[in-house]
């Protein structure tokens, strides 16, 4: 998830709660692949303490959203 883009995930997370009548959650991961990267087109970050502020970046701008 930390490859996707904020606005991305908050557009998904909106559809998906509405979808489900608000049953719905959200589970935050950070294991990042060199492969999962390449399919987002960014570059890869094995640094764990660089993907978890990413990910803190990620939920707090998809929150805002």
């Amino acid at each position: 998830m930390v490859h996707a883009e904020p606005f991305h995930v908050s557009n998904q997370l909106s559809s998906l709660d509405h979808g489900s009548r608000g049953r719905a959650g959200w589970l935050l991961g950070t294991e990042a692949t060199a492969a999962r990267a390449a399919a987002h087109g960014v570059r890869h970050q094995a640094d764990p303490s660089v993907l978890a502020a990413e990910a803190a970046d990620v939920v707090d701008a998809a929150r805002r959203l």
